[in-house]
């Protein structure tokens, strides 16, 4: 909670929707960012959906313009696709990015972006930076969870037919967005190594200040979890898929490795449970297939991560915070990942993870975890002592002495 006692400098965090409940890497990140600012700064949050008590108790003030994402209908649905086809086809900005706001949410972003009472602005995601670019005097921070315009490159690579050329549009325009955004804010967060390189050949010599701030994860909330048994034959595959390039991992997962796995497991327990965010369309597809059980949208994941005898992350196209590997390591399960989705992680000499590539490769890592006990318990305990680098605490040095930098500067 704000201490009104101490006189703090203020900043405003702009999230693309409530970080509360913590079923998104995206969220999982804007909450230990928003619990390590909170601890040295007055932060008032701007976002979308419904005000969740966890989140409120660490902001001065919670602004909240509309509810519409995450939280809407079917005809609130179609009501933003069609304004950001619109907007889209009027401007310079891909569907990439319209998408994931509105013109009333970016009204607000301006609105309090004006605001001269606060000392800094910190923008999570590109949705939010580009709302900002030109729009205020206030130094500003871009959180750059991606390499955006990779990874959408990535995903175009991936597709066929209609998709394909729509997306053969969207990379250039996302592509420039980005390079505005890298170049025009005061200071740029990365997650990892690997996208700083690729936004520095994105921007070259005009690219601002940027510093590493990895992804971290509260370990005190997985206590519970890793305290719990696991259920014999268990494997779990949490993330979002209600987002394209975590959807093309699940589906290479469910149509190919699952038949290999079965067939590996024969006459032993396996349960397979998909958890996150979900279209009814992908719980009504995973619901069909045998072993496969579809946790849509859940309130809280930790329940599932203590049921899990391994965790699975079966990214074919780098996503980025890289936090459900986190989260597996954090509730002290051994998981198994491409080695796109550890992208970004460097392990060193340890083994806190199985990396697999491939169909045979990748069911044939799960089912050894399952049926080594002894493997299982290696990796989960590599995994544990990699994590402790990770907390959330880890974050307040860095984002006192990022934000101090840029305090009271101008461009």
């Amino acid at each position: 909670m704000f201490d009104d006692s101490k006189k703090r400098k203020r900043i405003l965090f702009l999230a693309r929707a409530m970080p509360w409940p913590l079923h998104g890497g995206a969220r999982l990140r804007d909450f230990n960012m928003l619990q390590a600012l909170s601890a040295d700064f007055e932060v008032d949050l701007l976002t979308v959906g419904r005000n969740q008590p966890q989140v409120s108790a660490l902001c001065a003030e919670v602004h909240l313009p509309t509810p519409y994402y995450g939280d809407e209908n079917i005809w609130l649905a179609l009501c933003r696709w069609g304004a950001a086809g619109i907007e889209t086809l009027r401007g310079p900005e891909p569907l990439w990015l319209t998408s994931k706001t509105n013109g009333t949410l970016r009204r607000a972003i301006r609105d309090l972006a004006s605001d001269q009472s606060y000392d800094a602005i910190l923008a999570s995601e590109l949705s939010s930076a580009s709302a900002l670019i030109g729009q205020t005097s206030t130094p500003f921070v871009y959180d750059a969870h991606n390499c955006e315009w990779r990874l959408l490159n990535s995903t175009r690579e991936k597709q066929t037919g209609l998709r394909r050329l729509v997306l053969n549009r969207e990379v250039p325009r996302l592509r420039a967005v980005e390079r505005l955004a890298v170049t025009k804010s005061d200071m740029v967060f990365v997650t990892a190594q690997t996208d700083l390189d690729e936004l520095r050949d994105l921007a070259g010599a005009e690219m601002a200040a940027v510093r590493v701030v990895p992804s971290t994860i509260d370990l005190d909330r997985y206590r519970g979890v890793r305290e719990g048994t696991p259920e014999p034959g268990t494997v779990l595959v949490p993330g979002k898929y209600d987002w394209q390039p975590n959807l093309i991992g699940l589906e290479w997962f469910a149509d190919e490795v699952m038949p290999v796995l079965r067939d590996k497991m024969a006459g032993q327990p396996l349960n397979v449970i998909v958890a996150g965010r979900m279209t009814d369309a992908t719980r009504a597809k995973l619901e069909a297939i045998d072993n496969v059980t579809a946790a849509q949208n859940p309130d809280d994941m930790l329940d599932y991560f203590r049921r899990a005898s391994a965790i699975a992350v079966p990214v074919l196209v780098s996503s980025g915070t890289r936090l459900r590997i986190a989260e597996g390591l954090a509730s002290m399960r051994p998981i198994v990942s491409t080695t796109e989705g550890a992208a970004g992680l460097d392990p060193g000499a340890a083994t806190p993870w199985l990396v697999a590539n491939g169909t045979e490769g990748f069911a044939d890592a799960l089912s050894r975890i399952l049926q080594d006990g002894a493997l299982a318990d290696a990796v989960a305990r590599d995994g544990w002592d990699f994590v402790q680098a990770l907390d959330w605490r880890s974050l307040r040095q860095p984002l006192a002495e990022a934000f101090g930098q840029i305090i009271g500067s101008r461009r």
